[in-house]
């Protein structure tokens, strides 16, 4: 809460106008609460009238019995969103992930709304990034994401009170862009799934068993990529799925030679402190889940099993143990990955899913329809609860087993 300075009266002041001529104005000053640091902070109010200047006092001494702050941080968007990133968003995310928020900000935040004052966002300034990006040629999907980083970066400016606590969130508010031609995200049908599968075996697709464990288990890509054969326990039937393999960003700049060795050194690797991971070919290494439940142990269902063990046979040894590598022989990037999942999806003739989305929906369905409980398919695809205080129940292997043999023999059916 603010008080006037001296009797709280105006008093008169002279200064110079831009032309260097003396002008009287009307004042007031008032001080505030002290800064973060000690020093005292306050704000003057001049006018050239009394009666104006009176009017602008009740009106301020009006914000300060309600608590409505009386200075807003004047930073830019371009100022708050480099701070923003190594200090709010970069600690709380995987690598991968945060590296696309760096790219997101730098290509399709600031270049358009860089300047703006944070406290001044509007929508027009959100549309203007969505013209912006649609201009780049980088679609409808990558003016959505930005649009979703600024209003994280703007949630955490609200929280940390370089906002005002009761500002809107102007990026929430505004309607994302929608786009209505990329691979759909709902579950595949029964009859897509297997005509997938059944495609993909009859071609002698070298990444069968990689759609079999993402159908039959909901497995998510990096799971799928980056299962080594030391985590594949054929004799309990079992998948250690505590690993996954992704692209990390390195702490270079643009135009920096890259190391000359195939293994780079752990301290290229741009991530948190704590991160656990395990450098394998260039920039990819094995990372743990981002949550507790996503670390689990599954049962391999029988179709599945059968393939990996036919995989073990017939694939050359890698340096990493990786269960699926690359014709070169190096761990799989997500884009080729995505790549193999379209062409065997139009080889098959059935419209084309994000595979991630897709394929864990199509699982926890199946699932459903077959009366498992919401328990033991959380327990199966690694999912956190819903309800955000309810305890995690620990299912048992058997009961997983159950669930996952009576799936795979729906989906696998002939």
């Amino acid at each position: 809460m603010g008080k006037a300075r001296g009797s709280g009266e105006p008093y008169k002041e002279i200064r110079k106008d831009r032309k260097g001529r003396e002008v009287v104005y009307w004042c007031f000053k008032c001080e505030l609460d002290r800064k973060p640091n000690g020093d005292r902070d306050y704000t003057v109010i001049r006018r050239r009238n009394r009666n104006e200047l009176i009017k602008a006092k009740n009106e301020l001494l009006v914000k300060l019995a309600s608590g409505e702050p009386i200075k807003v941080d004047k930073r830019k968007v371009c100022e708050w969103l480099e701070f923003w990133l190594p200090n709010y968003a970069k600690p709380r995310m995987k690598p991968r992930p945060y590296r696309n928020y760096v790219s997101i900000v730098n290509c399709h935040i600031i270049p358009h709304i860089g300047n703006v004052q944070l406290a001044k966002v509007k929508a027009e300034h959100i549309r203007a990034i969505h013209r912006g990006v649609k201009q780049s040629g980088a679609g409808v999907r990558m003016a959505e994401q930005a649009q979703s980083v600024l209003s994280l970066a703007i949630r955490d400016a609200i929280i940390e009170e370089v906002l005002p606590q009761n500002t809107r969130n102007i990026a929430e508010l505004v309607e994302k862009p929608k786009d209505r031609t990329r691979a759909s995200r709902e579950p595949l049908e029964v009859e897509e799934a297997r005509a997938v599968l059944r495609k993909s075996r009859e071609r002698n697709d070298p990444m069968f068993a990689r759609w079999l464990m993402a159908l039959l288990l909901g497995s998510r890509q990096g799971e799928c990529l980056g299962l080594t054969w030391d985590r594949v326990n054929f004799e309990e039937e079992t998948l250690d799925l505590s690993w996954e393999l992704q692209w990390l960003p390195l702490k270079r700049k643009k135009g920096d030679p890259l190391p000359v060795e195939e293994v780079y050194p752990r301290e290229m690797f741009d991530v948190a402190d704590g991160e656990e991971f395990i450098p394998l070919y260039r920039s990819s290494a094995l990372i743990r889940p981002k949550t507790d439940e996503s670390t689990r142990v599954v049962p391999i269902p029988a179709p599945l099993l059968v393939e990996l063990k036919r995989l073990k046979e017939s694939s050359p040894p890698n340096p990493w143990n990786l269960v699926w590598v690359s014709e070169k022989g190096v761990p799989i990037r997500s884009r080729d990955d995505t790549e193999a999942w379209k062409d065997a999806s139009a080889a098959a003739e059935v419209p084309i899913y994000v595979l991630h989305a897709g394929g864990r929906h199509t699982a926890n369905n199946l699932l459903l329809e077959l009366g498992v409980s919401e328990e033991i398919r959380m327990a199966i695809m690694g999912q956190s609860s819903v309800a955000a205080n309810r305890i995690y129940t620990k299912v048992k292997l058997a009961e997983k087993r159950k669930a996952i043999t009576e799936l795979s023999e729906w989906l696998v059916a002939a």
